[in-house]
């Protein structure tokens, strides 16, 4: 493609468009778009953390409803933070291959 930029890295992460979102005032219709129950109502879900993370955007009831529901995969990543997939990649990748494939 000549002539055209490459997008930023930061622009694929989802905080980048929530923050943007927020700051130019649209951050309501946002964020009543993002629901955690019709999200896992619509797709199986393979949520993989890194346990020992500052900050979780996650609750506890959030990991129930989702080892609840069929289809749906928890895993949490001993001994890693934010970057679980560069702390234990081998952890990761069986953890979405699996899902994947269903095992």
């Amino acid at each position: 493609m000549s002539g055209s930029v490459p997008p930023s890295p930061f622009r694929c992460y989802p905080y980048y468009y929530i923050m943007r979102s927020l700051a130019l005032g649209q951050g309501g219709a946002i964020l009543k778009k993002m629901s955690f129950t019709s999200s896992v109502a619509r797709q199986p879900i393979c949520f993989i953390f890194g346990e020992q993370k500052n900050t979780h955007f996650h609750t506890r009831a959030q990991l129930d409803t989702l080892r609840a529901t069929p289809g749906c995969r928890v895993h949490g990543v001993p001994h890693a933070g934010h970057w679980c997939y560069k702390h234990a990649p081998d952890v990761c990748f069986e953890a979405v291959r699996a899902f994947i494939l269903g095992d």
